[in-house]
């Protein structure tokens, strides 16, 4: 189901400011808006330590680059910037893990294609500990909002500081809220995603890297239950996220028509 955040107001005369998460998705807005500000009024930073993302916030500030994007943190931005546009793209942590675990084996990762021979045994459970537990990716949405595993704390830092959030399904409804704004165009739109796994054609193959029609069956159900409990606070955060979306989106449905964001309704 694809879903959309309106968390407060867009302010576009205040810069946008794109927390992407890794394996949220995030490429498709990042496009949209690049062709609203043009390529030189946006700037974006992949992973970097925590000195070299505040430069690079100091100095997207500093040019007034309009959209900034990246793998940093909330906190990176405190003490830059005074007011903005906060949007986060949010997943649930087990499509979250199993899109970087299919990414590496399209990379032709040694170790994930070692775990794929067991993928459904063993294999997956030593990808997590290694990759996931033992880099401190776990619960890495609540990091990225609030610097520890805390869906509260989490929860908090996007009412008070966000103004949109949406999952992986739902960047056609976030955009068309952003074009709205920034635009005044109102049309209902696909996005082309240029970035979109390839879909397995045979559910058996595990090993190429091709992603399953339905993440949530592709693992057994104990290694469902590793990745729900070593990122607890991510899925309490996401399944926060779907019921408040759902709960805006049924309050608006009197007044707007089908398909229609909730911006009005979270007045």
């Amino acid at each position: 189901m694809s879903r959309v955040l309106v968390l407060g107001d867009v302010v576009p005369a205040l810069p946008f400011v794109f927390t992407h998460v890794p394996k949220t998705g995030g490429s498709t807005i990042t496009r949209q808006m690049k062709r609203v500000f043009g390529s030189d009024a946006i700037a974006g930073i992949s992973s970097a330590e925590p000195d070299q993302r505040r430069e690079f916030l100091s100095r997207c500030r500093d040019e007034n680059k309009r959209y900034v994007y990246g793998h940093f943190r909330f906190g990176d931005t405190q003490g830059i910037y005074d007011r903005l546009n906060c949007m986060i793209a949010l997943r649930h942590p087990l499509e979250r893990i199993l899109s970087l675990y299919f990414m590496l084996l399209r990379n032709k990762s040694d170790f994930a294609s070692e775990c794929a021979q067991d993928v459904r045994g063993q294999g997956f459970h030593r990808f997590h500990d290694r990759m996931v537990t033992g880099r401190a990716q776990d619960n890495l949405i609540c990091r990225y909002l609030c610097g520890e595993a805390d869906h509260r704390r989490a929860i908090e830092i996007l009412q008070e500081h966000y103004c949109l959030a949406w999952d992986t399904e739902g960047s056609d409804m976030a955009w068309r809220e952003l074009r709205r704004t920034l635009t005044g165009i109102d049309v209902v739109s696909s996005l082309h995603r240029r970035n979109a796994a390839p879909v397995a054609s045979n559910p058996d193959d595990v090993t190429s890297g091709a992603r399953p029609s339905e993440y949530s069956t592709f693992l057994p159900p104990e290694s469902v239950t590793l990745v729900e409990e070593a990122n607890s606070a991510d899925v309490l955060l996401f399944d926060w996220f779907c019921r408040t979306s759902d709960q805006q989106q049924e309050a608006a449905l009197p007044f707007l028509s089908d398909g229609e964001t909730t911006r009005q309704a979270a007045r």
